[in-house]
């Protein structure tokens, strides 16, 4: 080396230490050797042998290490050797050290950057002999409530997400912008003034359109109309509105807003209104706005109100919305292409015909409601009607469907006139309608829904030939029971899957799957009569009436899931017809009809001859024939039979009532201060009903009551005691 060769007064070092024949401690010879380098540091610094005369490159040689090793050129002159710390490197930096005789050759990263942190970062790779591209940041955190990004300057960036550019931060990473889509959000933000028919909440209040406060309907007359660009669903309300008119399927006196609608073309037309109240909707020609519900093209009510009209003409036309409140609500309109207008509105002699059977289906929103189905209860819901014709007697098997609830099926002779209902009941494709041996006319069948929100609906009708009656099957098939001569009763047992339902009864009959029978007997004297019922332990109904034909004719009517048992007193002379009914097609129904000699019907059925049981009393008495006098307790419409007494002296009282025939139906037991006091002493309603009193002197009034469905025998007991 270059520095050891310059160095030859190491040995002068060593000599230093010749005359000692002790070893030098370590400390002492670090420091000699540090000495000696810094002193060949500054004789390189000092000493240079350039231009000097030279026999060879010893004498050239200046003692340094990092500028090369020096030669004696041809003239004899020294001169500077090629240097030993260099590098071929661009992106590199070689350094060399005196003190160390080293030379380092460094990268410089700096050199190598292209100013952009997204395609990595550039480093000096001295094995590589040059620049070499970096990987490219992955800038990717894995939270979708940021948007990710690179900066060519900074890298990675991760800002919270605002996709809209409204400045406000996406509500479902904890900012409150209701709306960051950026196609539609970026007028919708907090504190934005809310646009009332766009269908967005624009100020993210919460609020949508005319749910907003802000957003005042106009529309209230025929004049002032919204006119309506075309099909599509658009927000309105009825808030702050009046009632300017009506509707022929709505109620009076409800605020109602209006719509224009041009029709191109002959369409299909199908109205909706969504709203989270009953809302009713008409559909009128625009000349006709101000006429009144008599013009009404369709009107449909509930919640969503739909009104559906085939082939409709092009023209000017209006739409009305009602409410039974102020609300908010969405209309929809949609146009298609027209279809066959079907004649099932009303019964006439145009009605579709559907004498050979088939599968025909509809929509309830295309018809009104113009008739009361007798199973119904007269509900005012759209129907549908379907004539059959029959040249000779036929059966018929009905069975349906809704897309809401369960459709229910009436056939009759006429569809206003309930008695001619032949039959009446909910049906599915698992409990048909089934009616056999109809006689030769004109019938119609008649369709609606259980459930009011209803639109489509199918029937699939079957007709053959006839199966005769079975007895005890109709009116014209009855099973008499009436006891023999010398006998008092009677009974007979009915296979439901002999029966059809052609009736049923007040307190049950129009459910689906009823079969029901029918018996009768004949009473030639006033007799005392209890009818009993069972059904395989099933639920049923039991009725007994003056008329086999006429529901109407019905003395009580009860239902029971064990034995059904109706009591009646002194029953005039004449014919009694049971009808009783199960909701089942498989099964069998058991009646039973005791006749005993009369008792006499009590004459408590008024206040005022309410019967004294002031000496103790135990009987059973009956509110059969009874009527309503008087509101006890439960402040309904009950039948009632009264009883009075008197005490002299401050007495417990003690009185109860239950059911002669053992059931747990409750009974009603009121108690007052004579029969004008208005208020209860004593009240309960149970099984068995019991007020228990201490009195004071004076005259009560105690009467018992029960809904007229369960007026039959009953036992009511009194006492009377001093008190402790």
């Amino acid at each position: 080396m270059k520095r050891g060769t310059y160095f030859l007064c190491v040995c002068t070092v060593a000599f230093v230490g010749c005359g000692d024949d002790a070893a030098r401690p370590a400390e002492d010879a670090a420091v000699v050797e540090e000495q000696a380098v810094d002193m060949a540091v500054e004789s390189c610094q000092e000493f240079s042998t350039l231009g000097q005369t030279c026999a060879s490159a010893l004498d050239c040689d200046d003692g340094c290490f990092c500028n090369g090793m020096e030669v004696c050129g041809a003239e004899g002159i020294c001169e500077a050797g090629e240097s030993t710390c260099v590098t071929d490197v661009e992106c590199a930096v070689a350094t060399c050290d005196e003190e160390t005789d080293l030379c380092e050759i460094v990268g410089d990263h700096g050199a190598c950057s292209d100013g952009n942190a997204c395609n990595g970062v550039e480093v000096c790779d001295i094995a590589f002999r040059g620049c070499r591209s970096g990987e490219a940041p992955f800038c990717n955190d894995d939270d979708s409530c940021t948007v990710d990004s690179c900066d060519a300057r900074t890298g990675c960036v991760f800002l919270a997400r605002d996709l809209d550019g409204d400045g406000f931060r996406d509500g479902r990473c904890g900012g409150n912008d209701c709306d960051d889509d950026p196609r539609f959000g970026t007028n919708v933000f907090p504190g934005a003034t809310e646009d009332c028919f766009n269908r967005r909440d624009d100020n993210c209040d919460g609020l949508r359109d005319f749910d907003d406060s802000t957003c005042i309907p106009i529309n209230g007359s025929c004049e002032s109309a919204r006119e309506l660009p075309g099909p599509g669903t658009y927000s309105a309300a009825t808030r702050t509105l009046l009632n300017s008119t009506e509707l022929s399927c709505g109620q009076t006196s409800r605020p109602d807003a209006y719509f224009r609608l041009t029709i191109d073309e002959l369409s299909d037309l199908r109205i909706t209104v969504a709203a989270s109240v009953a809302s009713g909707v008409a559909f009128r020609r625009a000349d006709a706005c101000s006429e009144g519900p008599s013009e009404d093209l369709g009107c449909g009510s509930g919640s969503p109100a739909v009104v559906r009209r085939r082939s409709v003409e092009p023209g000017e036309y209006v739409i009305i919305v009602e409410q039974a409140s102020l609300n908010a609500f969405e209309l929809t309109v949609v146009l298609s292409e027209p279809t066959e207008i079907p004649n099932n509105d009303i019964c006439n002699a145009e009605t579709d015909d559907i004498s050979e059977g088939g599968t025909f289906s509809g929509f309830f929103s295309e018809v009104s409601d113009d008739y009361a189905l007798t199973c119904t209860g007269g509900r005012t819901v759209p129907e549908a009607a379907y004539r059959l014709s029959f040249d000779e007697p036929r059966d018929l098997l009905v069975t349906g469907t809704a897309d809401r609830g369960l459709p229910v099926l009436s056939l009759t002779g006429d569809c206003s006139d309930g008695s001619r209902t032949l039959t009446c009941q909910n049906v599915g494709t698992t409990s048909p309608l089934r009616v056999r041996d109809i006689p030769a006319g004109e019938y119609f069948l008649l369709i609606e829904s259980t459930d009011t929100r209803a639109d489509t609906y199918e029937i699939t009708a079957e007709v053959s030939e006839p199966t005769p009656r079975t007895p005890g099957d109709n009116c014209a098939n009855l099973v008499d029971i009436t006891p023999p001569d010398g006998e008092t009763m009677a009974e007979v047992s009915l296979d439901l899957a002999d029966l059809d339902l052609d009736g049923g009864t007040t307190c049950g009959g129009s459910r689906t799957g009823i079969r029901d029978a029918f018996i009768s007997f004949t009473l030639d004297e006033a007799s005392d009569v209890v009818l009993r019922t069972t059904s395989d332990g099933a639920f049923h109904h039991a009725s007994l009436r003056s008329s086999c034909t006429d529901i109407g004719s019905e003395l009580l009517c009860r239902g029971s899931n064990a034995t059904n048992v109706l009591r009646f007193r002194s029953l005039e002379p004449g014919t009694y017809y049971a009808v009783v009914s199960r909701q089942s097609s498989v099964g069998m129904l058991d009646v039973r009809v005791e006749v005993s000699p009369p008792t006499p019907i009590p004459e408590n059925d008024q206040c005022e001859q309410a019967i004294d049981i002031g000496g103790g009393y135990s009987s059973i008495d009956t509110l059969f024939g009874f009527e309503d006098d008087l509101p006890g307790c439960v402040g309904i419409r009950l039948v009632d039979a009264f009883y009075t007494f008197t005490l002299t002296d401050p007495k417990d009282v003690l009185i109860s009532a239950r059911r002669a025939d053992g059931t747990l139906s409750s009974l009603t037991l009121t108690l007052r201060d004579g029969c004008e006091g208005e208020m209860n002493l004593g009240c309960d309603s149970g099984s068995p009903s019991i007020i228990s009193r201490t009195l004071e002197a004076g005259t009560y009034v105690v009467f018992v009551e029960s809904s007229s469905s369960f007026a039959t025998e009953f036992i009511l007991q009194a006492s009377f005691f001093d008190p402790l």
